[in-house]
Parts: structure tokens; C-alpha cells; sequence
């Protein structure tokens, strides 16, 4: 397998985000594009998109996404939505978005005292996966 990259996501990379995030958990947070498209633009404007949003890229390819929020003033860093291409799952993309999202909840604030994954599923591959 090719090495994976994760990077902040580039404004090209928005249709290709959006079709990573539709391979998540059915019915459990179903956005339209429109509404995906609104908090990609908020999150661009904010900055987040830059500094907290993560992509990780095999060869050309966006195989997984994370997009992560941040309390400061708590000291909290999470992983509010954590999504993998199935067919890429179980070949390390999950683990090394998060461990690159904790280095960047890190790198922002030294005094991180909480650090999360928000698990919206009952699925146990995703509770064993947290875990």
C-alpha cells in the first residue's frame, strides 16, 4: 500500500470530502451536500477548515476525513466526525487520522487536557475501533 497523507483539506477537495463523508454510518447523521457545503464554508471562513479539518490521501485519492472541534477556553479537543471508505477501512487510515488530529489539538493549545471521539453508532467495529 502507497503511504498515507493527511493534510487539511484543500477547496478542491470539497465534492470528494463530501462523497467520503456519505460512506459513513447510514442514517445516523445524514447532511445534504448543501448543508455539508455550509459547514465547509463556515469552517473556511473561521479558519477551522485549515486548521483542524484532516484528509488523508492514498496516491490521489481521499480515502478518509476527520473533522475536529476544538473548546480552547476547556482545554477539549474532538473528533466530532471520523469516516473511512469502507473498503479502506482496517488498514491503519482510521488510527493515523487520529493520531495526526491529536498532534494538532496539541500543537494548538500545550494545555489539551481533554481529548475525544464523538461516537454516533451502536456498531460495534466503531465502539471496538474507539476503544
Amino acid at each position: 500500500m502507497e503511504d498515507i497523507i493527511v493534510r487539511p483539506p484543500k477547496e478542491k477537495d470539497k465534492i470528494d470530502c463530501y462523497k467520503v463523508y456519505e460512506t459513513g454510518f447510514p442514517d445516523v447523521d445524514k447532511l445534504t451536500f448543501d448543508g455539508f457545503s455550509r459547514w465547509w464554508n463556515r469552517s473556511k471562513i473561521s479558519g477551522e477548515l485549515e486548521r483542524l479539518w484532516r484528509v488523508a490521501v492514498v496516491g490521489d485519492e481521499i480515502v478518509g476525513m476527520a473533522i475536529n472541534l476544538m473548546l480552547r477556553s476547556l482545554g477539549w479537543g474532538a473528533i466530532w466526525e471520523l469516516v473511512v471508505v469502507p473498503e479502506w477501512r482496517n488498514k491503519g487510515i482510521g488510527r493515523e487520522l487520529v493520531a495526526k488530529s491529536e498532534e494538532t489539538f496539541v500543537s494548538l493549545n500545550r494545555a489539551l487536557t481533554h481529548f475525544a471521539i464523538a461516537l454516533k453508532t451502536h456498531s460495534m467495529d466503531a465502539i471496538s475501533f474507539v476503544e
